[in-house]
């Protein structure tokens, strides 16, 4: 753009005219916007039991990979240990320990008042 009006100007300097005025109009800003959605990370129902309910281990308890004795033992949550309780299924309900731990517990072994 500078070397054009540099040309421009050095070609009305010798025919002895001055250039024409030039109008640069400003190039338009445009902002994308996008929509964000809250999304939940898997199905939360409520059977039985509130969703995020804060509940407490009644004895030492077995936090399971999923909702039965068949599957493995993640670790074992102290009794009185506190527990979020996000989903319930049968007779198993999946708990957030902390941050980092989740899984399945039975119900017989959480209540809601610590003891």
């Amino acid at each position: 753009m500078v070397t054009e009006i540099s040309q421009t100007q050095a070609a009305g300097e010798k025919d002895g005219a001055l250039p024409e005025k030039i109008e640069i109009e400003p190039t338009p800003q445009m902002a994308t916007v996008n929509k964000t959605e809250m999304v939940q990370s898997g199905p939360v129902t409520n059977d039985k039991a509130e969703l995020a309910a804060i509940r407490y281990a009644k004895t030492d308890a077995n936090l399971r990979e999923g909702p039965g004795t068949k599957f493995a033992v993640i670790i074992v949550v102290p009794k009185g240990g506190q527990v979020s309780v996000m989903e319930t299924k049968g007779g198993w309900s999946r708990v957030q320990v902390d941050v980092n731990t989740a899984g399945w517990m039975a119900n017989s072994t959480i209540v809601k008042d610590r003891s």
